[in-house]
């Protein structure tokens, strides 16, 4: 069986049909090669009482994808700003800005992300693709 692959629109059909011909979900997980434990979490989060749709089930599966992930360390118009000054006009390396964030207390996750982006990768970010909407000093 493939491990840690999302469903699909055309497997959650294929459950939706084989589910209301009254196969079980041992039957629906053999065919579409998917566990028997994916199968019922698929039909336990996206089910409304005892009725399953593939398409409100893909709708609910894109709208939860969409909400996943890190919020972007520069979104926040505050760090942006003490980030920009300190690296496009005060030349500080990203571990002296990681450094300062901490010690103005900005929220402990964003931090040492700064310093992983690196260097050039900052730069890049920062100074050149922003350029249009921030002026950068280097």
């Amino acid at each position: 069986m493939d491990h840690y692959k999302h469903i699909t629109i055309d497997e959650r059909e294929t459950i939706f049909l084989m589910r209301n011909h009254g196969n079980s979900l041992l039957e629906i997980a053999s065919h579409i090669k998917k566990s028997y434990s994916t199968i019922s979490r698929e039909l336990s989060r996206n089910s409304t009482g005892k009725s399953y749709s593939p398409s409100k089930a893909q709708e609910k599966y894109k709208q939860r994808k969409g909400n996943c992930g890190r919020v972007s360390l520069l979104s926040n118009p505050q760090v942006f700003e003490v980030v920009r000054e300190h690296f496009c006009e005060d030349l500080w390396s990203p571990e002296e800005i990681s450094n300062r964030l901490a010690v103005e207390k900005y929220p402990v996750q964003t931090v040492p992300r700064l310093f992983t982006v690196g260097f050039s990768m900052a730069y890049l970010i920062i100074c050149l693709n922003l350029a249009a909407l921030v002026p950068c000093a280097i």
